[in-house]
């Protein structure tokens, strides 16, 4: 009887567990950052279930700029595309994604650019 409630208690634990089914959601920062300016500089880029994505950027640890953006991912053809304001779309192979690593292909330099969970 107590190996029954506790399968049942495990069962319903497991299920209550939210599994994020879509690796891409959430914070990321460049895995290595060529950084000329002297200062101490970094980068945030989350992105948000409702198609949105926002990118910081921190210079001694004040935030210096911050862009909104809206972005679509074809998982189908692993591309990603970043669109800021009316003018502006990037789109990025995506080369690897898990729930660790997203790198990303510059379609003009062909650089892969690497970027870590945040």
């Amino acid at each position: 009887m107590k190996t029954r409630i506790l399968i049942v208690l495990f069962v319903i634990i497991s299920s209550c567990k939210k599994e994020n089914a879509d690796p891409l959601l959430g914070s990321w920062k460049l895995k290595d950052v060529a950084n000329f300016t002297g200062q101490n500089t970094s980068d945030k880029m989350t992105f948000y279930e409702n198609g949105t994505s926002l990118i910081e950027i921190f210079s001694n640890g004040k935030r210096v700029t911050k862009i909104t953006s809206k972005y679509t991912f074809d998982k189908h053809n692993n591309m990603l595309t970043i669109t800021t304001g009316k003018k502006l779309s990037v789109t990025y192979k995506v080369v690897k994604l898990n729930d660790e690593e997203l790198d990303l292909e510059d379609p003009k330099t062909h650089t892969v650019i690497r970027n870590i969970r945040y």
